[in-house]
């Protein structure tokens, strides 16, 4: 069951690559980079290639000494520049792989001095970790391949921890003084200590069952295995040494999966779950005196001003900004309830509004008439993207316009005229900070920095003649600048290793504010134009973002950091009360010629060459099979993956002694063609079949297009047949939804049968699904209604037209309260009413356990069916076979898992009476898992499975956890 659940995590990519597109390949002495083409390798690709090749050799020489260990062969490092967030992933199976998003995360409340180095820093890590095997298990590699990888088989908060740990002491700057108040790196950075300290002051400190996978829900959601894990290692490297974090991957790799405690007290000398308690005591213990100091300080106590709230929504929030008389604030809203939107609060009535939903980004600018809102959109681009691209919203039509297609374009700003627009461009991992004509629609690059540059969050002044923006470089942190368009002048407003981010500027152009994190925790500040000063505005213990001024001048909107997550609070503008600000007098070195080579070192490399899927395709592992049925049989099964995953070819063989008969199954699963092909042979059966694949993706919703022929032959019979299958889907579903929420699913599944297809038969048959989701947030949050009508119809040799069996609980034809019919028939048509609740969200474990139950949930409905013979459109009710109607009612109770820290469980118990015609009372019980049926979609005659680009969190090939929504 592991090794199967193993492949089930390993073996399928998260996403569809471009099949048009030509990889090339750049092999340094360890790592083989990947890297994709439209037409041939431009310089600049071959540039970005070769960048990742430097770095990658150099985090192999610091991790392989620190680990005492390096992967067998080249580790694959795949480019995959094809959408607009930063992000990355590693898989040890079937290869050592890691995946990278050169996207920056610019803007981040994160430092890197490179982001390129801790992306790999941070995935080789997990490489070095999940491949490591020892002992027995080591014995079991070499038997069985690369299936064995038992470090993979470990909480979340220990693998994205250990990683996130290691990021800040192998940064250059990260391993630095600690008394600073930035550093480098997640693990030490003030935003990951604002998060523990609040938590730990307010009692909501997480457990070690709760941070075990990426599906918690609760804030900080997702986020929370690598802040609990990262600080949690860095208490036990303060306490035992690094020395011993390495000794515990050692020791745990040779042991069975799940005994991670076992581990722990073999090398730590206590569990886990002391360990976690000791470090969580010490948190409490060392954030209390703070809290104590700042309730006492001055400035606690008046001299800056204390805020007011606006909103009560918690977890993520961006980018307020004032209407244009300053009666509305306006903001971007993440939360697990809904899709992202772009809300308004009255600043009078509090009264809060829904003005526009979609998959926005994190920056909002409004027209100087106050009737546009202009921001960023992330949507599905030439079928295999995903794009940013600028956008503005009417607030009195609302309408929505594109002003940018295909530009990857992000954080604008509009002038005070309204006739130019500022916004960032993403290319191969590097900024553009752009100027854009809104009336001739001319596009120049207004700033380019050598190097990778990130920008973020420009904004005009009051009189169009400047713009500031949140400038990170190479080996720096992030700064704020501004470039004075008539001149070109560019002023840095600071240059220290602080972290600066998120610039507005004050309406009478005297002040330019910013967030910064210049003392350890995140505050507002000011810098004065007049006396080029910088002063401290907010003095508050947890974090300010994100200034801005009300269009009077009186006041500041910002945003507060709280164990909720962020929320809108608003101070007056009164500079009197403002404090010099901290004078930092280190600042950061001016950055070297030519830096990438200086701190990265010169690489051995090949030339680059083109992609071959035949050097790595050959099968890396295979599994025994023994299994029962009516006699035992013996058998193995193997597949081949190359690294890209463009070629699948499955093998599953089994020997049966007592009948002396063999049983083969060879499959080709195709993502750089549109087809597939799989074949089968036993003495009594063989068969064979080919699918095509043709996908039409768009934001939020998609097509597939299936065509597919499929033969088999017993004995002398033959079933043979042409088919076209047809899904689509636009519906929606959020993190704490049970089940889809809004939205409908279609699929037409059409086949024929006869003798010059090589059938036997003649055959015609139809099947349409039709399924639609209606919120009832009247009754409640995340309420649905379910409705769900299938419709089959068969026409051919009277032998087989009856092949359609109403009745069971399983099925796409199950009438819950009936028996499934003995005698199919010739039509059928079913229809289901469900009403879906949330019961609890429990989102608890049992220590570390690999096991955790997500939620309960319940259901009740009815099902309805008939079954008859004859045509179509003849009138069912008047048949003989009207008297078989079925009508069922259920109820259900579902909860949802996470099993092996991975995998997503739905089960659920149900009693079912059937109302009419020989009804029975039935209790079922189901089983289901999202994942597991994407890996049975993989493996089956036709592989497909539904899917949608848009709306899912990588790199867990997880994605959200749906529960059942059959």
């Amino acid at each position: 069951m592991i090794n199967l659940i193993l492949i089930l995590l390993f073996s399928l990519s998260p996403y569809e690559y471009d099949p048009r597109l030509t990889w090339f390949v750049f092999e340094t002495d360890h790592f083989a980079i990947h890297i994709p083409s439209q037409t041939g390798l431009s310089k600049e690709e071959e540039a970005l290639a070769r960048r990742f090749g430097a770095v990658c050799e150099k985090v192999d020489s610091l991790l392989v000494p620190f680990f005492g260990f390096r992967p067998k062969g080249k580790v694959a490092v795949i480019i995959a520049d094809f959408y607009d967030y930063a992000q990355g992933w590693s898989l040890p199976f079937p290869h050592n792989t890691i995946t990278v998003i050169p996207t920056p995360p610019a803007g981040d409340l994160t430092n890197y001095d490179d982001w390129f180095f801790n992306l790999i820093l941070h995935e080789y890590t997990h490489t070095l970790l999940m491949d490591r095997v020892c002992g027995f298990p080591s014995l079991l590699r070499k038997i069985f391949g690369r299936i064995i990888v038992p470090n993979a088989l470990t909480p979340l908060w220990l693998q994205e921890g250990f990683a996130v740990y290691n990021e800040s002491k192998f940064t250059a700057q990260g391993a630095q003084d600690a008394s600073r108040g930035t550093q480098f790196a997640r693990a030490r950075s003030p935003e990951y200590a604002m998060k523990i300290r609040t938590a730990a002051l307010t009692n909501n400190l997480l457990a070690i069952d709760q941070v075990q996978n990426y599906e918690l829900r609760r804030y900080p959601s997702g986020e929370a295995p690598y802040i609990y894990g990262s600080q949690f290692f860095s208490f036990l490297a303060g306490r035992f040494g690094d020395e011993k974090l390495v000794q515990y991957t050692d020791y745990n790799a040779k042991c069975l999966p799940f005994f991670i405690n076992f581990s722990a007290r073999k090398v730590f000398g206590k569990s886990f779950y002391t360990l976690w308690r000791d470090w969580q005591d010490s948190l409490v213990k060392t954030t209390k005196p703070i809290a104590d100091h700042f309730r006492q300080s001055e400035s606690a106590l008046g001299r800056l001003e204390q805020s007011k709230p606006v909103t009560k929504i918690g977890f993520d929030i961006y980018a307020p900004q004032f209407s244009k008389y300053g009666e509305k604030i306006y903001f971007i809203s993440y939360n697990p309830n809904e899709m992202p939107s772009i809300k308004s609060v009255d600043l009078i009535t509090r009264e809060t509004k829904t003005i526009f939903k979609g998959q926005l980004g994190k920056t909002l600018a409004i027209s100087p008439d106050g009737g546009e809102l202009f921001f960023s959109l992330r949507n599905v681009y030439n079928n295999y993207y995903e794009f940013d691209d600028i956008f503005s919203f009417s607030l009195s039509t609302k309408s929505l316009c594109r002003i940018t297609q295909g530009r990857r374009a992000r954080d604008p700003d509009i002038t005070p005229s309204g006739d130019k627009i500022v916004f960032v461009e993403n290319h191969l991992g590097k900024n553009y900070l752009m100027l854009m004509d809104r009336k001739s629609k001319k596009i120049d690059t207004l700033f380019e920095k050598e190097g990778y540059t990130q920008f973020a969050s420009p904004k005009f002044s009051p009189n169009g003649k400047k713009i500031a923006v949140a400038i990170g470089q190479e080996g720096s942190y992030q700064d704020i600048l501004v470039i004075d368009l008539e001149n070109g002048w560019q002023i840095p407003i600071t240059y220290d290793w602080a972290t600066d981010i998120q610039p507005a500027f004050s309406p009478d152009n005297k002040y330019l504010l910013f967030s910064s994190d210049r003392t350890g925790i995140f505050n507002l500040y000011a810098y004065s134009f007049e006396n080029r000063q910088i002063y401290q505005v907010t003095d508050v213990l947890t974090g300010a973002f994100a200034p801005t001024c009300s269009p009077d001048g009186k006041r500041i909107a910002f945003l507060l950091y709280s164990e909720k997550g962020y929320d809108v609070h608003f101070i007056p503008f009164k500079p009197s009360t403002w404090q010099i600000a901290k004078v930092i007098t280190e600042s950061i070195p001016l950055p070297e010629a030519e830096p990438a080579k200086v701190r990265l070192g010169r690489i051995k490399a090949i030339e680059l060459y083109q992609y071959d899927p035949l050097a790595s395709i050959f099968p890396r592992f295979w599994l025994p099979l023994v299994y029962y049925d009516t006699t035992i049989s013996f058998g193995f099964f193997t597949a081949g993956i190359d690294v890209l995953l463009q070629h699948i070819i499955i093998l599953t063989a089994n020997y049966r002694p007592k009948e002396r008969s063999l049983y083969c199954y060879l499959s080709y699963i195709s993502q750089k063609y549109p087809f597939s092909l799989y074949g089968y042979y036993e003495p009594q059966e063989q068969g064979a079949g080919i699918n095509g694949y043709f996908p039409f993706y768009a934001t939020f919703s998609y097509h597939l297009i299936l065509p597919y022929y499929e033969f088999s032959r017993s004995n002398s019979f033959r079933s043979a047949g042409l088919g076209l299958e047809w899904q689509a889907s636009n519906t929606k579903s959020y993190p704490y939804s049970i089940s889809p929420v809004d939205g409908r699913k279609f699929l037409v599944d059409v086949s024929y049968s006869n003798r010059y297809l090589l059938s036997s038969y003649n055959l015609f048959s139809l099947k349409a699904l039709y399924s639609e989701y209606i919120g009832l947030s009247a009754l409640g949050r995340h309420n649905v209604l379910a409705l769900k009508l299938t419709l089959a119809t068969a026409i051919g040799d009277s032998a087989r037209q009856r092949q359609y069996r109403l009745g069971g609980t399983t099925g796409i034809f199950s009438i819950r309260g009936y028996n499934k019919d003995f005698i199919g028939h010739q039509n059928v048509i079913k229809a289901t009413l469900e009403y879906r609740f949330p019961l609890i969200w429990v989102e608890r474990g049992l220590g570390t356990a690999p096991f955790f139950l997500s939620n309960l949930s319940g259901s009740i409905g009815f099902d309805a069916g008939l079954g008859w013979d004859g045509c179509l459109g003849q009138n069912p009710l008047k048949a003989d076979c009207a008297k078989q109607s079925k009508l069922g009612a259920f109820i259900e109770l579902r909860s949802s898992w996470i099993f092996t820290y991975f995998l997503p469980v739905s089960l659920k118990i149900g009693y079912a009476k059937g109302l009419i015609n020989n009804g029975v009372g039935q209790i079922y019980f189901g089983v289901s898992s999202s994942l597991l049926n994407l890996l049975a979609n993989r493996l089956s005659n036709r592989p497909f499975v539904e899917k949608t680009r848009l709306g899912r969190q990588p790199p867990s090939v997880l994605g959200g956890l749906n529960q059942l929504t059959e």
